[in-house]
């Protein structure tokens, strides 16, 4: 299990996105920005990661077939390590 395979397995740039996506959607609704909406951005990316996470632990034989670059499949990271990963970035 690597660190970067942990990194990887986040989709780090999609859970990014998720959390502007999140922001732009609060500032239409209120049409404010406020320092808290940092909060939401980090819980954005928390939960999307975790889906993300969750994901690949459930599509591990279809991913090694159509994905085998994916961390789960290439072997960076396990099966109980993304697991308990998910677990972590849900709570």
């Amino acid at each position: 299990m690597s660190s970067a395979g942990l990194i990887r397995i986040t989709r780090p740039v999609n859970s990014f996105a998720a959390g502007i996506a999140a922001i732009v959607a609060y500032y239409i609704a209120s049409g404010m920005i406020i320092p808290e909406v940092l909060l939401l951005l980090a819980i954005v990316f928390l939960v999307t990661a975790a889906g993300n996470v969750i994901n690949d632990y459930f599509d591990v034989e279809i991913d090694r077939v159509n994905r085998p670059d994916r961390p789960i499949p290439s072997g960076l990271v396990t099966l109980s390590a993304a697991r308990a990963f998910a677990v972590i970035l849900f709570l």
